[in-house]
């Protein structure tokens, strides 16, 4: 709590219990839940971070832009975990050059205190430990436990697409503890279970030339058929 207090953000609590009983310290004491997050993290929430970006990527238009150029991939967080708060970010992706065998990109939800900066360009998935990611391209979700070891993969996730633009959402429901993960605003389904708040959003570009925008959307744009 005094945690929340300071900072405005929320904190990292692992378990449903923890959420319950942090929920009910903020109904004693009559402190709105995310009143102060979204005072404090409006215009940090739209900004990717300078300290976790690799050396391979570069920032652009004040942090709200990923510009990447040359063959090495590169791993971004953004400033501000994914919240009851703070439950929606998107992103514009657009490759004017592909790799030369095969572009990827992974979008996920990551435990920023278990990672090492220096591990922002690894290609190894030790290194990347408490992780939750969709790898877009080829259509698997993958999971990492604290150590880095993958403990859940699941194929066949999401609608087919390896276009050079596209748009991609990570919707976070507090209340359930789920993932969802959109793609041109369609849902594309639950793909993770049982996460814990306070994650922040991850992107890992494996495309030669290209850029990532955050684009200005608190909540799905759905796109509806008739």
């Amino acid at each position: 709590m005094i945690y929340y207090l300071r900072t405005g953000l929320m904190p990292i609590l692992t378990s449903k219990a923890q959420e319950q009983a942090f929920r009910d310290e903020l109904d004693y004491w009559q402190i709105p839940l995310g009143q102060s997050e979204i005072e404090n993290e409006s215009e940090a929430a739209n900004q990717f971070d300078q300290q976790w970006c690799a050396s391979t990527l570069h920032l652009d238009n004040e942090s709200r832009t990923i510009v990447k150029q040359g063959p090495n991939h590169g791993i971004v967080f953004l400033k501000v975990p994914l919240t009851e708060a703070n439950p929606f970010v998107s992103f514009k992706v657009t490759i004017s050059t592909p790799a030369r065998m095969k572009s990827n990109l992974f979008i996920g939800l990551v435990d920023r205190s278990e990672y090492s900066p220096e591990h922002l360009v690894s290609t190894y998935w030790k290194d990347s430990p408490s992780s939750h990611y969709w790898d877009v391209w080829n259509r698997k979700l993958i999971s990492t436990d604290s150590k880095g070891t993958q403990v859940g993969t699941t194929l066949n996730y999401g609608c087919l697409c390896e276009v050079m633009e596209t748009e991609l959402g990570i919707l976070y429901n507090a209340v359930n503890r789920t993932v969802s993960f959109y793609k041109n605003s369609i849902n594309q389904g639950v793909a993770f279970k049982n996460v814990r708040t306070g994650l922040h959003p991850a992107l890992d570009l494996w495309f030669t030339n290209g850029t990532v925008e955050i684009l200005n959307e608190r909540k799905p744009n759905v796109k509806t058929f008739l």
